[in-house]
């Protein structure tokens, strides 16, 4: 136990944020260790999974926690660098529960002295990791959040500081394969000021990939548009289509047949194709001059007039049975 304090409190001085001066009470707030590796976790299986919190606060402290889908920029550290070809970007935060949530991060009565300051509190922090029995095969990672606050009406005048996020990285048995293709560049609908060129990509691995249209050219002649254009970023699950929407200003592309050319970067790899995409002159329809509306309504004129028709129609049979009724002797 003794030994565990001692390195929390190592990491803590060494990723904690410098206390600023001017502020009248700073707590910082730290999380170790900031990455859990949890191997090979198979489908239908439950793990306990925990970290620890950290604080220098005197006062008790809230903690909301938060899982979301990890970011792929957690593959650049060198040591998890060759495992992205096996990611699947799959979204597992879902698979995440938290027994207690918020948490409570409390004082303890005997505060550590750091280079850093006094550490007063420390928590184990407990979730579980539930794997659906459909999960994609592959690297999952996954991020866990931290939002500590101080309770309402207990201490005024407290900045925290933020807290790192604690990465968890498990596997799904099964081959885990990104691949995906560019089906085709076809023209679509034109928006206000503005070409659309879609570019259609199909997700042709196991697993779910993000991707997005980069580099769009559209050639007239012998020139180009005066910059490639890019997409949105899009997550594509196995075996599934998406059109990839990149818009053009209107005034850069004249109507006719004119070759395109697009990539898709998915991360790992990037696919390119050129075709020819027809852009065609949009035509707005007048309104049937047959059809008579009423000025500032989008109804036609008979629907106002049937019901006033209907109404005069049932006073008058009613009046002519008035009228047959006094006739009978």
């Amino acid at each position: 136990m003794f030994k565990k304090i001692h390195l929390l409190i190592l990491i803590f001085v060494v990723t904690a944020l410098p206390c600023t001066a001017h502020a009248a009470r700073e707590y910082q707030v730290g999380v170790s260790p900031p990455l859990l590796d949890l191997g090979i976790l198979e489908r239908g299986e439950e793990t306990v999974a925990e970290f620890f919190m950290i604080t220098s606060s005197t006062e008790d402290l809230l903690v909301k926690l938060r899982a979301t889908r990890g970011i792929p920029d957690f593959f650049s550290k060198q040591a998890y660098s060759a495992r992205v070809d096996e990611y699947s970007e799959e979204d597992a935060s879902s698979w995440v529960i938290f027994p207690s949530n918020p948490v409570v991060l409390s004082p303890n009565e005997n505060s550590i002295g750091t280079s850093s300051g006094a550490l007063r509190g420390w928590r184990k922090i407990n979730i579980v990791i539930k794997v659906p029995e459909g999960a994609e095969p592959g690297y999952h990672l996954v991020s866990i959040h931290s939002a500590p606050y101080v309770p309402a009406g207990t201490a005024l005048g407290v900045n925290i500081v933020a807290v790192s996020p604690v990465n968890i990285i498990f596997r799904v048995p099964g081959d885990a394969v990104r691949q995906g293709q560019i089906l085709d560049l076809v023209a679509g609908r034109e928006t206000v000021g503005g070409r659309t060129v879609n570019v259609f990509f199909k997700n042709t691995g196991t697993v779910t990939i993000s991707a997005r249209a980069e580099n769009v050219v559209v050639y007239e002649g012998n020139s180009n548009t005066d910059k490639p254009r890019f997409s949105g970023q899009h997550y594509i699950l196995p075996g599934s289509a998406q059109a990839l929407a990149v818009v053009f200003d209107s005034d850069e592309i004249s109507v006719g047949t004119h070759e395109v050319f697009s990539e898709v970067d998915y991360l790992t790899s990037r696919a390119s194709k050129s075709a020819d995409v027809t852009f065609e002159e949009v035509i707005h329809a007048e309104p049937s001059a047959s059809v008579i509306k009423i000025p500032g309504s989008s109804m036609p004129w008979w629907v106002f007039i049937v019901p006033v028709v209907l109404f005069f129609l049932v006073i008058y049979s009613r009046r002519g049975e008035s009228q047959k009724q006094h006739k009978v002797p």
